[in-house]
């Protein structure tokens, strides 16, 4: 009788072990009735687009904006640099601006004063031309009457100078406006090349204030954010992630 007991205990051991087994098993491997909604693998990868950022200056770290692992909307400030130096360069390149433009003004008056010259110039031309026509409407009469015996010699001689004094005045006039217009055209070239140092200051203003709109780094795009390495004091260069 006692044996008899003892092998239905052994096979009721038996099956309890492995039934024991089986559903140890199942719930290693989660299987029905241990499925869940879990889907576990030591293999798999996230899918999506990554985008690292990096400062385009130089410059110290003032400000950390966001946290890590943060979900972020496009242009929202992600971190400050200090743009101290960065303000200055944009204050010296305006006024590096204001001077040249204030240069072209001066160039505009200059150009206005070396044509009022020119017109001065070539009135003084005419005038002499006019003043060499009656000198030699003078010295021609001068000379018909000579030759009548009407006038000296020495009337006749000083016809002749004043004649030949006109003629050096026109010849002075003429190369004055000359000169004028030389000047006229020095101060066309001066204007050109002011009107490009203007244009050089002003690249250099909008230059500057990129550079101070760089020191504000901002998301690109919508996003999560990862670890936030960066940390306020550091120093960071263009292309440091």
């Amino acid at each position: 009788m006692l044996s008899k007991v003892t092998r239905h205990f052994a096979t009721f051991l038996s099956i309890a072990v492995g039934v024991l087994g089986v559903l140890g098993v199942l719930y290693a491997w989660g299987l029905p009735p241990f499925e869940t909604g879990a889907k576990v693998t030591e293999d798999a990868y996230v899918r999506g687009e990554v985008t690292f950022l990096a400062p385009q200056v130089a410059g110290e770290v003032s400000e950390i904006a966001v946290d890590d692992f943060e979900k972020v909307s496009k242009g929202d400030l992600l971190l400050l640099l200090d743009g101290s130096t960065y303000r200055q360069q944009l204050a010296q390149a305006e006024a590096r601006l204001e001077a040249a433009r204030a240069d072209l003004a001066s160039a505009k008056q200059e150009r206005l004063s070396a044509g009022a010259h020119v017109e001065s110039a070539e009135a003084g031309v005419a005038s002499a031309e006019a003043g060499l026509e009656v000198a030699r409407a003078e010295l021609d009469r001068a000379t018909e009457l000579r030759a009548r015996g009407v006038i000296t010699e020495q009337d006749a001689q000083n016809r002749q100078l004043t004649f030949d004094q006109a003629s050096a005045a026109l010849r002075q006039a003429e190369a004055q406006a000359d000169t004028t217009r030389q000047e006229v055209e020095s101060v066309a070239v001066g204007r050109r090349s002011r009107e490009a140092a203007v244009r050089e200051a002003e690249a250099a203003v909008n230059l500057a204030k990129l550079d101070l709109e760089h020191t504000r780094i901002v998301a690109p795009v919508d996003g999560t954010l990862g670890e936030v390495s960066a940390r306020v004091g550091q120093y960071v260069t263009p292309g440091t992630r």
